[in-house]
């Protein structure tokens, strides 16, 4: 499976499939839009719901690259995760 930005995720889907998706991720288009953009990050939360209902082809660690380990440490390590910074740890 094909990893993906959210911005390619949202150059794949017509604008029902993308309003479709803000719904299932219980957020606005507009919201969305700006995470996808680069204007607004994702809570985790939201982070989570669009790796679920993007099949992982977005995952939750590019939403959020800063912090994703901080927020999800079990997820360090995994397959495809990117490596934490050695100052900042696990």
């Amino acid at each position: 499976m094909r990893r993906m930005q959210l911005i390619e995720l949202k150059r794949t889907m017509d604008k029902d499939g993308w309003r479709s998706l803000a719904g299932q991720s219980q957020t606005s288009v507009g919201h969305l839009n700006n995470v996808a953009y680069g204007h607004a990050t994702a809570n985790a939360a939201l982070a989570r719901r669009i790796e679920e209902l993007s099949n992982q082809q977005v995952r939750r660690w590019t939403l959020r690259p800063d912090d994703w380990h901080v927020i999800w440490p079990e997820l360090v390590g995994t397959d495809g995760a990117p490596s934490v910074p050695a100052e900042q740890g696990a």
